[in-house]
């Protein structure tokens, strides 16, 4: 067996995660059958530098369909374009503002729309980009939609649209923050490796990986994750217009909450698909102009009918 990666090793333990459990131990996983040396197919990554594929004629991060300009959130989520991303499929908080951004500025795209199927990812980014669509929201309507699923860092995100509906059988939540910390000394040993750290500062190597977690460790790492964790109950408490204590009481406690359900906790406002959301914006869109026509036929004398 070959010892790799370690550096992906150490971003994966060195900071907390806003991710479902079930995708933090399948990522956990990839990276140890990589670090054993063995191989794991690399899924199509769905949203990063090069996520959405644009035209030679379109450069734009999303697409536009009518009126409404459609930004995929699929996959891990990281902050920038990342290795987790391209093994199983991700997108990038700096890419998703990005997005935001432009079609905010896009003079064709009269609404948002955050098609959302994550179970969340890195903390890193996401104060970044919920501050972004918030003041992006001041500008134009923005809907998250949950097609499928919207957890953690994603719902986050979703929770900073003017409104999130989710499809029939899909799911939101998962508030909560993550981290974690294997102990590899045996698995060192067993290759022959032995890690001394030289330090200066006396928790400069606390909650390294080569040694057992220890209680003091283990402290500042709780510490730090409900410092995240506040930070996430904010957000969601803003974006969603409620108190911080009722999101953390009523919003799953860490939970994922099917779409109805979801509805009536007040954690989504509608059950509806994408395709259903972006024809309301395009039909809205068709009686405006409408409208415009018929008062500027009026206002020329002309006839409307």
């Amino acid at each position: 067996m070959k010892r790799s990666y370690p550096h992906v090793l150490a971003a994966f333990y060195g900071s907390p995660w806003a991710i479902l459990p079930s995708k933090l131990q399948e990522i956990e996983a990839v990276l140890w059958r990589r670090v054993a040396g063995g191989t794991q197919p690399v899924e199509p990554v769905a949203f990063d530098d090069g996520d959405f594929e644009p035209s030679s004629q379109d450069k734009k991060p999303y697409k536009l369909q009518g009126a409404a300009a459609i930004i995929p959130v699929h996959g891990t989520i990281t902050p920038r374009p990342s290795v987790f991303a391209s093994w199983s499929g991700g997108a990038s908080a700096e890419g998703i503002g990005r997005a935001v951004e432009q079609a905010a500025a896009d003079p064709q795209a009269e609404a948002i729309v955050l098609d959302i199927d994550s179970p969340g990812g890195s903390v890193f980014g996401m104060p970044e980009v919920a501050a972004k669509i918030l003041a992006a929201r001041k500008q134009k309507p923005i809907y998250a939609v949950a097609n499928h699923v919207a957890a953690s860092a994603a719902y986050w995100i979703a929770t900073q649209a003017h409104t999130i509906a989710v499809t029939p059988a899909g799911q939101v939540g998962s508030v909560g923050v993550v981290w974690a910390h294997t102990d590899v000394s045996a698995f060192d040993e067993k290759l022959g490796y032995k890690t001394t750290y030289v330090t200066a500062g006396t928790y400069k190597a606390e909650g390294a990986a080569e040694y057992p977690l220890s209680p003091e460790a283990r402290d500042e790492m709780q510490r730090v994750v409900n410092e995240y964790y506040g930070m996430f109950l904010a957000a969601v408490a803003k974006g969603r217009g409620v108190k911080a204590d009722r999101v953390e009481r009523d919003f799953g406690q860490g939970r994922m909450r099917l779409a109805a359900e979801a509805v009536e906790l007040k954690m989504a406002d509608r059950v509806a698909t994408l395709e259903q959301v972006v024809n309301e914006i395009n039909a809205t869109r068709t009686a405006k102009t409408r409208r415009k026509v018929a008062a500027d036929l009026v206002a020329n004398g002309l006839p409307t009918a």
